[in-house]
């Protein structure tokens, strides 16, 4: 369990390091833009992700099924992250 807590250390601040990129990474003149889409995505997902994992998490092997489908999630981000701004200086 202490690996667990130590792992999820790595992932922690995400959403700051990627506000910040965002910031460093786009125009001055569309930040405000492009936070306020960010923003709004953070949003939903702390709305609808509990929803959706309550439901997954309520069938047979729900809780294996969801921890599964959110590590698969977190690996698609970290690819997403690599293939789309792997050229940012």
């Amino acid at each position: 369990m202490h690996a667990c807590f130590e792992l999820s250390g790595l992932f922690k601040h995400t959403q700051s390091l990627a506000k910040g990129f965002m910031v460093d990474a786009t125009p001055v003149d569309k930040h405000s833009e492009i936070l306020g889409y960010y923003n709004a995505m953070t949003a939903l997902g702390f709305a609808i992700g509990p929803t959706i994992g309550g439901h997954i998490g309520d069938t047979a092997q729900g809780r294996n099924t969801l921890y599964m489908a959110v590590g698969f999630l977190f690996m698609i981000n970290a690819g997403g992250w690599k293939i789309f701004f792997h050229n940012i200086q």
